[in-house]
């Protein structure tokens, strides 16, 4: 990403961290108590992060499962409509996506069973959850995606790398809702207590990840 985009955004997330991170609510994140048998992996993407998850985890009728029948792994992440599948968006564009609520798009993309050599240049954090957290981390996922009038998602465009595409999601895209803030929202619903405060850029959410996984890769 060009250099001026991220001093642009560092600068505006930074300011607006000061204004907006005592309001952010941390809700309960207690599970059932079962033991957590299941794993996850956050990847970081400098800026950005995602979420992947093993295709044996995830049930046939899951959106968008059917276009990557060939996938071990897909990793799910979110953002901007415009913005996120951007190749050279502008430091405008980032700061337009973060003051005024936008449409917002879905990543899925179709990695191997082994995260870490799928992202070599990013950071992977491995973490366990139980039963009932990943099927309420599913759960969450699911509900993002904005489906046809036949139950099928809406493909936007293609993805960022790999066998991937974007789709369309069914939340607005604002700060303090940022790509790192969704991640938070569906670690705390799989059982994780993440503080949404704190989850606003991505260094900050992985510190908080690590605290409950193993980190496989730093970068």
């Amino acid at each position: 990403m060009n250099p001026a985009v991220l001093r642009a955004l560092r600068a505006v997330l930074i300011f607006a961290c000061v204004l907006f991170a005592a309001g952010c609510a941390v809700p309960d994140a207690s599970t059932s108590g079962e033991p957590r048998t299941k794993a996850i992996h956050i990847v970081g993407h400098g800026w950005h992060t995602g979420i992947a998850i093993a295709r044996a985890d995830l049930p046939e009728d899951f959106p968008a499962l059917a276009d990557f029948a060939l996938a071990e792994q897909l990793e799910f992440g979110w953002g901007d409509a415009e913005y996120y599948p951007a190749p050279d968006a502008s430091a405008w564009l980032g700061v337009k996506a973060l003051l005024w609520p936008s449409p917002s798009v879905l990543h899925v993309a179709a990695i191997g069973d082994d995260v870490a050599a799928s992202f070599p240049a990013s950071t992977i954090i491995r973490i366990e959850v139980a039963a009932d957290g990943l099927q309420r981390l599913r759960d969450f996922i699911h509900a993002e995606f904005e489906l046809d009038l036949q139950g099928r998602p809406v493909t936007v465009t293609r993805g960022l790398y790999g066998d991937g595409r974007f789709y369309r999601a069914r939340g607005k895209f604002y700060f303090p809702r940022t790509c790192n803030w969704w991640v938070a929202k569906a670690l705390i619903a799989g059982g994780i207590p993440i503080d949404l405060a704190q989850s606003v850029t991505a260094g900050a959410l992985l510190a908080q990840a690590a605290r409950y996984g193993q980190v496989v890769q730093q970068r």
